[in-house]
């Protein structure tokens, strides 16, 4: 499907390197925060939550580990995907030609670096709301800003698809 991609090389820019790092950085801060907050947390925490931000399951503290050693797993795929994969072995939604390919590969390659710093910072917002809910401190949530940065991470693909048909093919 994708075999007949113009092989034009494109590397990440400075600012998606930086974005990187940027994911990186989250990424130690979650462990961080975890290993700070850990010691004087609970044994049984909360860590599901429904739709509406509710508490409806809980587990042991140790399971609390789990969310920056998914976070680092997912951010470290994220990362070698944007720095190794040749963009044009990906699929896009439109056409690739020889004009298009390096507006494309580019966006593809951002898109990449940001996606991975989004899902870091989500992943490290679903920590600290975890820690927040096992502290008993329901005064702070970080509920809305959870859900804005999903809906920022589904709503920013639809935009990149259709920023990436609407590039010009000849």
């Amino acid at each position: 499907m994708f075999h007949n991609h113009p092989k034009i090389e494109v590397s990440p820019s400075d600012l998606d390197k930086r974005a990187i790092k940027w994911g990186w950085g989250i990424i130690v801060l979650n462990f961080l925060v975890v290993l700070w907050f850990y010691f004087d947390l609970p044994d049984k925490i909360p860590l599901h939550f429904n739709i509406e931000g509710e508490v409806n399951g809980y587990g042991n503290k140790l399971e609390l580990w789990i969310l920056p050693a998914l976070n680092l797993i997912v951010y470290y795929i994220i990362a070698v995907f944007t720095f190794k994969i040749k963009p044009y072995k990906m699929n896009f939604p439109t056409k690739v030609t020889e004009k298009s390919a390096p507006i494309l590969y580019r966006m593809a390659l951002t898109t990449m670096a940001w996606t991975g710093v989004i899902t870091a910072l989500l992943l490290f917002l679903v920590s600290i709301e975890v820690i927040l809910r096992a502290s008993q401190i329901d005064s702070f949530s970080l509920f809305y800003p959870i859900n804005a940065l999903v809906l920022l991470l589904l709503f920013g693909s639809f935009y990149i698809i259709y920023k990436m048909i609407k590039v010009p093919k000849s």
